[in-house]
């Protein structure tokens, strides 16, 4: 419960980063990192409301999570950032 955003169902930054130090602790291969930053989501709070901005953040979440792997690690930085980590998977 301590790491995971209530709102999307992701990871929060907390969980994401302890996730992802265990990859590299274990010098595990290779990875890639994902970062995804909802452009002009502050338009859609402010002529939408905050529930219409919240339903955005739930859907990429959603979207999110139906495109990754099992391995993969999805988090929710804060407030619309995002990210992926893709580990096993080189440039």
């Amino acid at each position: 419960e301590r790491d995971v955003d209530p709102l999307t169902g992701v990871l929060n930054r907390r969980g994401f980063e302890d996730r992802v130090a265990v990859h590299f602790a274990r010098r595990d291969g290779p990875a890639s990192l994902l970062l995804c930053d909802l452009d002009r989501f502050k338009a859609i709070n402010d002529t939408l409301g905050h529930a219409a901005g919240d339903a955005v953040l739930k859907q990429v979440g959603r979207l999110l999570q139906g495109a990754a792997r099992r391995e993969d690690v999805i988090g929710r930085l804060g407030g619309e950032e995002f990210a992926v980590f893709l580990p096993g998977t080189s440039l």
